[in-house]
């Protein structure tokens, strides 16, 4: 064998030391390739077929066209200063196509037609007519024996190969476009792309003006939006917010491919520079739980968490007794090829629940992640948990995931999530992927329920909430989920329902939370109603001026609607003339209150001043607008179930446009259009097909927290309202309510948005619309007061999502960055 071995580099050598010449015709070509080029590539290593020939370009052309080489130089037509040069794609040499291909060839072993040589004698040559030229060749072949070194190495060079082969395609591709682009049709058809260009430039401008008409209120946040991004990016980054406020979330680039969610090498080495500097680096273990699970598909999950640039952590893996004997072997293997990487094999299956226990009961770290089987972990994913572990010490951590196709890279959708929020939590289980607590506390609460086979994570997110001290949220992509046809979640939806509802049932129980969980309005969501505490009651305040009918129509429907509840209705007349309004006003006092207030309009000082006029029995304040009107029974009942409880402050209602299909109010985004704006804006409240929109996550059917809702109808508690001194009256007309709520959450208090109380707003109706800002100077102030919140952005609106649309459109940059501002909240 040895002997064998020793000729064949004999041969290739002598081979490497011959020079043909061949005739100067455009078929056939001369040149040298030396033989060191190979043996400086590891080529000389590996088992290789060598011939020694004078042949013809069509020649060499038959004879390589069924086999897969590994030195190729093929007559490319490439374009170059020299006209008619030839580039030859791994040894990179330009001549004249005079000078094209090499002497030698190495064919590689596993190629179809030489691997059927190897099966045959020792020595054998290619007898094949199809691939041979027996004119024009004269072969000598030698074929090595194979072996799992030599199979490697093979790879490797053809891996190389087809780097080169692709990098001279890429060439090609190049010279071909600078031939379009210096061609004669391209110069002539230059105007009519200029005019191209500027009409989409003009549409995008008039649909931003249509914006700005719509509500001129924007126009100040457009401005700074636009001024923000010129000093930013310049012409490039204008065009691009004007694009995006122009079109909104349909029109937006859509995101189909998870090239979009490169690591860079530059921001890898940022992050480690960064990770330098911590005091500690702390351990952080991955449970992860299998079954049956497909080679390649777990192949890939480890492949992700062994390509972390985090270095100090270790995967658990717990396998729920596999009937598969080739997923023993392979998870045996990994083990073997690290050491972090730890399993234990179950003698009878447990479902996943007892699976991650296992798992647990083998982790060391201090923190401990979560991770399925078939599921894949972006690169700076367990640096991100470590990063927070040492700059919060917090209990339980949740970041954002991308959802794709089972081949892992087709992108499906995103899961940009806010700021922790129970009441959002208890809604909806908006917390999935990728989700890490620390690992005492997950010992305490036992690990995972193992009596529940659907819902089990929903189930242990709750209990861990229930005792921890601080939840933080990484708003950034660290986890790639994996969508399953076949997975229980998808084929038994009723069960999942019902099992989410107990699980729900009975965290309430748990925290002694008087409460009943009821399904929700779609798949996944639940509606939880509160019983009313005893000795609730309501001053309903509304201010006017004339727009008698209007305030008829806003009083009677509350009159209608409301039932059950202690409420009183407190009627604010600010020096109304209109004598059908007056005559109004003066018919509802034997059963309502009417105060007379006068002087300048100041919506603020009006609210203020009506609060300190009436009895101080009152639990809790509805500032309402004269154009409110209710069209649902129960609503205020709703809004009081969230408002009485001690954490929260104030309570907002969904606001419609008139017609009851638009919505105008789902909350308040502070930092949207530079200032703050509605979410859910226009947007149809119902789909083409009849069903319920559910907005962004469910932001417009889900009870949760948020920063700031409208004051156009907003539920606030009485004790509340004195401890922030109420509204600020130097904000007169604009802002006022979204400064109170923001005031509020200073205090300390919850803003709750209710997506069960339904009213029609009948906007601006009493006051009229401005063609600009109505209130420059508030605006101003409101901006001064909260310049940090807006410049690093609302905690429950993800970054990730578009500031200059009001239906949650998606940023198309989904690509990670060096720093990431955490969401912190102390629960205790």
């Amino acid at each position: 064998m040895q002997r064998s071995i020793r000729c064949a580099r004999r041969a290739m050598v002598n081979a490497s030391r011959t020079t043909c010449r061949l005739p100067r015709t455009p078929s056939s070509c001369q040149g040298r390739c030396w033989w060191r080029c190979c043996w400086s590539a590891g080529l000389a290593q590996s088992p290789v077929a060598v011939f020694r020939s004078s042949a013809s370009m069509s020649g060499c052309s038959r004879f390589l066209s069924p086999v897969c080489f590994s030195l190729e130089c093929f007559s490319m037509p490439c374009w170059s200063p020299r006209p008619g040069s030839w580039r030859c794609a791994t040894c990179w040499l330009q001549t004249s196509w005079l000078q094209c291909f090499s002497q030698c060839c190495c064919l590689s072993a596993f190629a179809p037609d030489v691997r059927r040589c190897v099966r045959g004698p020792p020595v054998a040559g290619l007898q094949d007519d199809r691939c041979m030229n027996k004119e024009n060749f004269s072969p000598a072949v030698i074929v090595t024996a194979e072996s799992a070194e030599s199979r490697l190495r093979r790879e490797a060079i053809a891996l190389r190969t087809e780097v080169e082969i692709a990098r001279a395609r890429n060439l090609q591709l190049e010279i071909h476009l600078q031939q379009l682009v210096a061609s004669r049709s391209w110069r002539l058809t230059a105007p009519v792309r200029w005019a191209g260009r500027r009409a989409r430039d003009v549409r995008t401008l008039l649909r931003v003006a249509r914006v700005v008409m719509r509500d001129p209120g924007k126009f100040g946040g457009i401005s700074e939006l636009v001024s923000r991004e010129w000093k930013a990016s310049g012409a490039r980054g204008v065009g691009k917010a004007l694009s995006l406020i122009a079109n909104g979330p349909g029109d937006a680039e859509p995101i189909h491919h998870v090239h979009f969610l490169e690591f860079s090498d530059r921001l890898g080495r940022e992050l480690r520079e960064d990770m330098a500097q911590w005091p500690r680096r702390p351990k952080v273990s991955i449970l992860m739980p299998t079954y049956n699970t497909p080679a390649d598909v777990l192949r890939q999950a480890v492949d992700s968490v062994k390509a972390q640039i985090y270095e100090n952590w270790e995967l658990c893996i717990g396998d729920d007794c596999s009937p598969d004997p080739e997923v023993r072997e392979l998870l045996d293997a990994l083990a073997a090829s690290d050491a972090r990487i730890k399993v234990v094999h179950a003698q009878v299956n447990g479902g996943v629940s007892s699976a991650t226990n296992r798992a647990l009961e083998l982790a060391t770290g201090e923190f401990v992640a979560l991770m399925d089987h078939d599921d894949l972990l972006e690169k700076q994913a367990i640096y991100r948990i470590a990063e927070a572990v040492v700059a919060e010490d917090p209990d339980f951590v949740y970041s954002d995931e991308v959802i794709v196709a089972a081949d892992g890279e087709q992108i499906l959708g995103f899961a940009y999530r806010p700021q922790f929020s129970l009441e959002y939590l208890r809604s909806h289980p908006y917390i999935v992927h990728l989700i890490a607590f620390r690992a005492t506390l997950l010992r305490e609460l036992g690990g995972l329920d193992t009596s529940l086979s659907i819902s089990q994570d929903y189930d242990l997110i709750l209990r861990t909430v229930e005792r921890a001290r601080k939840v933080v949220h990484i708003p950034e992509i660290l986890y790639r989920w994996r969508t399953q046809s076949d997975s229980s979640g998808h084929q038994q939806k009723d069960r999942v329902m019902e099992s989410s509802r107990k699980v729900l049932a009975a965290h309430l129980a748990r925290t002694k939370t008087p409460g009943e969980a009821a399904a929700g309005p779609a798949f996944n969501f639940f509606d939880v109603r509160y019983p009313l505490e005893p000795g609730l009651k309501v001053a309903i305040v509304i201010p006017t001026k004339n727009h008698g009918a209007l305030v008829r129509q806003c009083i009677e429907s509350i009159e209608r609607t409301v039932s059950g509840i202690d409420y009183e209705i407190v009627l604010v007349d600010h020096d109304s003339s209109d004598p059908e309004s007056l005559a109004y006003f003066d018919s509802i006092r034997g059963r309502h209150v009417v105060l007379n207030y006068s002087g300048p309009f100041n919506f603020s000082a009006i609210n203020n001043w009506a609060t300190r006029q009436i009895a101080s029995d009152f639990t809790h304040y509805l500032f309402c607008n004269n154009d409110i009107e209710a069209i649902e029974d129960g609503w205020l009942g709703r809004m009081l179930e969230l408002a009485q409880r001690p954490e929260t402050g104030a309570v907002g209602a969904k606001l419609l446009y008139p017609g009851e299909e638009v919505c105008q109010h789902a909350g308040v985004g502070v930092g949207l259009y530079g200032a703050a704006e509605h979410y859910g804006k226009f947007m149809k409240v119902h789909l083409p097909d009849g069903s319920i929109e559910q907005g962004y996550m469910g932001g417009m059917i889900v009870n949760r927290e948020m920063s700031a809702v409208t004051a156009a109808c907003v539920l606030i508690r009485c004790d509340v309202f004195r401890q922030v001194d109420g509204y600020d009256e130097q904000l007169a007309v604009g802002f006022g309510d979204v400064d109170l709520c923001l005031r509020i959450r200073a205090a300390g208090h919850l803003v709750v948005f209710c997506a069960h109380a339904l009213l029609i707003h009948h906007e601006s109706i009493s006051r009229g619309k401005s063609a600009t800002d109505p209130h420059p100077e508030d605006s101003v102030l409101f901006k001064r007061r909260w310049a940090d919140l807006i410049l690093e952005g609302d905690p429950y609106f993800n970054p990730r999502l578009s500031s200059t649309s009001t239906r949650w459109a998606t940023v198309v940059d989904a690509s990670p960055k060096r720093e990431v501002h955490r969401r912190v909240v102390a629960l205790r």
